[in-house]
C-alpha cells in the first residue's frame, strides 16, 4: 500500500493536506476549506519536489479547518493520522505541529522526539505515546499515529516515525473529540509578539477513517500520497 498508484482506501480520507494544491485547498473529494493563518506554502524545503507548508518563528496557529466536525465521523472507528515533519528546534518550548481535536501532536525539543498527547483526560494534558528514538532536527520524517482494533481483546494507539513501531498504548479515548477544532503549525505558549523558534516544516497530512492504514512495521514512504 506504501507508494501506490492509487488509495483502496480513498473514500475514507476526510481531510489530505497534499501541498500540490493551494494552501487553502483540501486535496480529498471532500474540498473541505483551509484557513490561512501564518503558514505560507513554498519550495523553501520541498518534498519529493513539492511545496511544503511552514511558519514563520513568530508561530501562531499556520493553517485552520474551517469545518471540524467531521472529526465526530471517526467515533469509535480505526482510524490513521500522518503526515510528513521536519522539525528545526524549539527551545524551552514544546511546538505543537498539529491539533486534531482533543489529540494535539508534538515536537519534544528536551528530548528532540515526536509525541502524542491527549487534552481529553481530566481535562489536562496526558501523553499518550512518545516515541523512543532521538530524531535529528533538519531532517524529514514520516509520522503515523493510528487506532488499531485488530485485536479481538484491546485496541490500541500506535505511533510509527519512519514505519517504525516506536510507541503502543491501551485506546484511552474513543475519538479525537471536536474540542479544539484541527489546527496545523502552531506553538505551545506562543504569545503575541514573543520571540519563539520555529517547528519546521510539514506536508502530506492525510486523515483516514475506518483504517488504521499500519498494522505492523512498513517501509519509509519514498513518494507522495496518492490523490485518488
Amino acid at each position: 500500500m506504501v507508494n501506490a498508484a492509487s488509495d483502496p482506501y480513498w473514500a475514507d480520507v476526510l481531510l489530505f493536506l497534499s501541498g500540490t494544491a493551494a494552501i487553502t485547498v483540501d486535496s480529498s473529494s471532500h474540498g473541505r476549506t483551509l484557513i490561512q493563518n501564518a503558514a505560507v506554502l513554498d519550495m523553501t524545503v520541498p518534498l519529493f519536489g513539492n511545496p511544503t507548508y511552514r511558519t514563520s518563528s513568530a508561530g501562531g496557529k499556520g493553517i485552520s479547518i474551517g469545518d471540524d466536525t467531521f472529526i465526530n465521523a471517526m467515533s469509535n472507528n480505526e482510524w490513521c493520522y500522518e503526515f510528513w515533519m521536519r522539525p528545526e528546534g524549539g527551545g524551552s518550548l514544546e511546538p505543537r505541529f498539529s491539533s486534531v481535536g482533543t489529540i494535539e501532536f508534538r515536537w519534544a525539543p528536551a528530548t528532540n522526539d515526536f509525541k502524542a498527547t491527549s487534552s481529553n483526560i481530566g481535562g489536562s494534558s496526558y501523553t499518550i505515546a512518545q516515541a523512543t528514538h532521538t530524531s535529528t532536527t533538519g531532517s524529514w520524517y514520516h509520522v503515523a499515529f493510528v487506532r488499531d482494533k485488530s485485536d479481538s481483546v484491546w485496541d490500541y494507539l500506535k505511533l510509527y516515525v519512519d514505519g517504525i513501531l516506536e510507541a503502543t498504548s491501551a485506546s484511552i479515548s474513543k475519538s479525537f473529540g471536536v474540542a479544539g477544532g484541527v489546527h496545523f503549525g502552531e506553538i505551545i505558549g506562543y504569545l503575541s509578539g514573543s520571540a519563539v523558534c520555529p517547528y519546521g516544516e510539514f506536508t502530506q497530512v492525510r486523515i483516514t477513517n475506518n483504517h488504521a492504514r499500519y498494522y505492523a512495521n512498513f517501509t519509509r514512504p519514498t513518494a507522495p500520497f496518492p490523490i485518488g
